[in-house]
């Protein structure tokens, strides 16, 4: 708890100084003040969920080639509280081409959020992304970023890069380089996909 709330801060105190003319404020200094905040989960460490990850995403793979067995199994692990599972089932009803999709954009943020609330961090950055996009429910960017916030602090920084392209991009996010730049220093390092990287340093560039 210690540890997160000192990254928290760290990562606070950059746009704090951008922030300081009140003309300059946005949702990034909002979501501190906001009590939707208190309402999300603080995530759990990424590695505590390692073999449930693994084992989720090796039966959605398979209930994705048509393995109803695995379904079975993989719907039963979701509906018993499993956040990766959860997460998994998500993945299966959107991925087209899967033996399960569902064109049901609300069938599966509902499930991230599910997985979100059991404080998965891959869950918690799907719905964060979800809530900052409006897709499958209603938009609110506040608690997106909040989302977006704590899976980054627990350890998944895709999380965090996520974020700083939205707002780069300007998508339902106020556009500030500094704190694109301060998520990109914070998270580089703990973020494993490659395309997003690539992403978010390009737009970086261009600004």
């Amino acid at each position: 708890m210690i540890k997160k709330l000192a990254l928290f801060l760290a990562f606070l105190s950059t746009p704090l100084a951008a922030w300081a003319d009140a003309t300059n404020s946005d949702v990034y200094w909002a979501v501190v003040r906001s009590d939707e905040a208190n309402l999300v989960h603080q995530g759990i460490e990424i590695f505590e969920f390692q073999e449930q990850r693994a084992f989720a995403n090796s039966l959605a793979n398979r209930a994705c080639d048509g393995d109803e067995i695995a379904f079975g199994k993989l719907e039963a692990s979701a509906s018993l509280g499993n956040g990766p599972a959860n997460t998994a089932l998500a993945w299966l009803y959107g991925k087209q081409g899967c033996r399960y999709f569902q064109n049901n954009p609300e069938l599966v943020t509902s499930l991230y959020k599910r997985g979100a609330e059991q404080g998965y961090p891959i869950a918690m950055t799907n719905y964060g992304i979800k809530l900052l996009r409006g897709e499958g429910t209603a938009k609110n960017p506040y608690v997106g970023t909040v989302y977006l916030l704590n899976a980054a602090i627990c350890g998944w920084g895709n999380a965090g890069l996520f974020l700083a392209e939205h707002i780069l991009l300007g998508l339902n996010a106020e556009h500030d380089r500094d704190v694109a730049q301060a998520l990109y220093d914070q998270y580089r390092t703990s973020a494993y996909n490659d395309e997003l990287i690539r992403s978010v340093e390009n737009l970086l560039a261009q600004h």
